[in-house]
């Protein structure tokens, strides 16, 4: 009898370490889901666009990895000279700095600050999208992996992990109750 008490003291402790990094794991995971939220959502609401930075070509100012929020600009005239643009360049979207515009033209020079030499061909009105407004660094690498399968069937994996350990929790806190019961 004392030796089923002293496992019955064993898994006692296993379950409820299970059960506080299972606790642990599931407000991890809803504080990231609020905050993914408030980075990619709120700023939407109020027409801006989020994307991430892909290459290398605006650091050290915009690193790769960081999400950047472009503010959809009415007028061309509301792009100054230094500013941030991204732009469609046939089917991708670039983010460079303005160098000079070309009001007669329609168009803007534009050259990324990693970059040695100015764009080879210069950016029409028509084809921006907006100004880069602010950014955050790296959280974009969070959201590359977020919408990857393999990160989603771990999160499913885990989720299923946390469940059986609840599950099972219960189950022993149920014959315990039952035990004490007998007694």
């Amino acid at each position: 009898k004392q030796t089923q008490r002293k496992e019955g003291n064993t898994m006692k402790r296993f379950f409820s370490g299970t059960k506080y990094v299972a606790a642990i794991m599931i407000h991890s995971l809803l504080i990231l889901s609020v905050l993914l939220a408030a980075i990619l959502f709120l700023p939407k609401m109020r027409g801006v666009q989020v994307y991430t930075v892909l290459s290398s070509s605006m650091e050290p100012v915009l690193p790769v990895g960081s999400i950047i929020y472009v503010t959809p600009c009415k007028e061309a005239f509301d792009i100054q000279k230094q500013d941030i643009i991204a732009y469609e360049a046939k089917t991708t979207l670039v983010v460079h700095r303005v160098m000079e515009a070309d009001w007669e033209k329609e168009v803007f020079v534009t050259k990324g600050d990693n970059n040695k030499v100015e764009d080879a061909s210069p950016v029409e009105f028509k084809d921006v999208v907006g100004k880069v407004n602010y950014h955050i660094p790296w959280v974009g690498y969070g959201l590359m992996m977020v919408q990857r399968k393999e990160f989603r069937y771990v999160l499913l994996v885990l989720a299923g992990i946390v469940l059986v350990l609840n599950l099972s929790n219960e189950k022993r806190r149920k014959h315990e109750q039952e035990d004490r019961k007998q007694n």
